[in-house]
């Protein structure tokens, strides 16, 4: 069974991080996030107020139910 991926953070270079549903970081650039996405390989969500937002693709933008994940006050990897 494939599990969903937690976006926790930003990273320096503009890509994202966060750990996958085993409990392992990750690290992908946003294009290799899109395309991950776009190919299936993964699926992810991001919480903000211990809500859980499934992450979608609208066009090349990263979109949740309530917005653009790039609105989202996502900390800097560190």
């Amino acid at each position: 069974m494939r599990y969903a991926c937690s976006i926790e953070f930003v990273t320096a270079s503009g890509g994202f991080a966060g750990t996958d549903g085993e409990g392992r970081p990750w690290r992908l650039s946003r294009e290799e996030l899109i395309h991950a996405i776009e190919a299936g390989r993964m699926t992810c969500y991001v919480t903000l107020d211990g809500h859980a937002h499934l992450v979608t693709l609208q066009g090349q933008t990263l979109v949740t139910f309530v917005g653009a994940l790039e609105a989202f006050p996502l900390p800097t990897c560190p």
